[in-house]
């Protein structure tokens, strides 16, 4: 082997240090080049794992608190009840002998009600109801308000207020028309 022959082997002849120190700078170049270029999908893949993370937590967190609510088979159980009485209500204010047991005058108040006879030359009428109220303000304040709540198939046919003794004295009278009489015509 000569100084004539090329090829790998000419750096040979450099000192063994000075071709470890080359050997290092280029595997230490080569490693940086690496750690710059998987650099990306390492923060990347990092990023992942810390969103996962969240999810999974928020996810036992919500389930944790969800444990809490009611099952679905008791809230449909709950939901028909909430029909039902969704369903007197609307009774109640269509039918005036159901309304007028809600009316509330209050813890001062005294009412009576009683079946009113039907006048002749109302056509349709099928019930009549006069309602006789003791009250105080705020009673009488109750009783309209429960009387402008009323909705469909009612009608308020005369109102009366008098003060007697310190008292309100309130009368009025509710019809329910009969829409089949009407419709008949």
């Amino acid at each position: 082997m000569g100084t004539s022959e090329g090829g790998l082997w000419r750096g040979t002849e450099l000192p063994w240090p000075l071709l470890t120190s080359a050997l290092a700078a280029a595997a230490a170049l080569l490693g940086l080049c690496a750690f710059l270029f998987l650099r990306p999908g390492l923060l990347a893949r990092e990023d992942l794992r810390r969103d996962v993370l969240h999810i999974e937590n928020t996810l036992s967190r919500h389930k944790r608190e969800r444990a809490g609510w009611p099952s679905p088979a008791r809230l449909d159980a709950r939901i028909s009840t909430l029909r039902e009485a969704l369903a007197a209500c609307e009774t109640a204010y269509q039918e005036p002998a159901v309304f007028i047991k809600s009316i509330d005058p209050g813890p001062l108040g005294k009412m009576s009600w009683r079946a009113a006879t039907p006048s002749s030359h109302r056509r349709g009428a099928s019930e009549r109801w006069a309602v006789a109220v003791s009250t105080d303000y705020q009673g009488l304040r109750r009783v309209l308000d429960r009387l402008a709540a009323r909705s469909g198939g009612v009608s308020l046919t005369s109102f009366a207020v008098a003060v007697r003794g310190g008292a309100l004295d309130v009368e009025f009278e509710l019809e329910k028309q009969d829409t089949r009489a009407i419709d008949d015509d």
